[in-house]
């Protein structure tokens, strides 16, 4: 009963495919959203459609951090803690220079702020969407 199954990989826990797939997905669904997202922005106007850019760019890299740095916050150790830190930080200065600059975009109607806040939340949405739905777990085949 202890013994390994013959098709189980050895190294992964549980499945070492399952973040990678979902972090494919889910940038990808982003990407289009975003895109979409952008063409309906140009309806009010170019800063918004912008904002919308910078914000869901913003908010893809701060979920590659979120997702490379996963490995990290499985280890020990104080090195460890010091990193995530760190790029928590770099993360949130990305979300706020998005924001700044969304804003510099358009300082009388703010459409460049509020696109890039609707750009931070494509990712958070799909990663919702994601998760919920399961798209992205291997079906059985059978």
């Amino acid at each position: 009963m202890t013994e390994l199954l013959k098709n189980e990989p050895v190294d992964c826990v549980p499945d070492c495919r399952v973040v990678p797939r979902f972090r494919r997905i889910v940038v990808l669904l982003s990407l289009g959203l975003m895109a979409a997202l952008a063409l309906a922005a140009l309806l009010f106007g170019k800063p918004a459609a912008h904002g919308v850019m910078l914000g869901g760019t913003a908010a893809l890299l701060g979920f590659e951090i979120s997702v490379r740095t996963f490995r990290l916050e499985t280890g020990g150790g104080d090195k460890v803690k010091f990193r995530l830190r760190i790029w928590w930080v770099v993360r949130f200065l990305a979300y706020a220079a998005a924001l700044w600059k969304g804003h510099s975009l358009d300082t009388v109607q703010y459409s460049g702020l509020f696109g890039a806040i609707v750009g931070l939340l494509i990712v958070r949405v799909v990663v919702m969407v994601v998760g919920i739905t399961g798209v992205d777990l291997k079906k059985a085949s059978g």
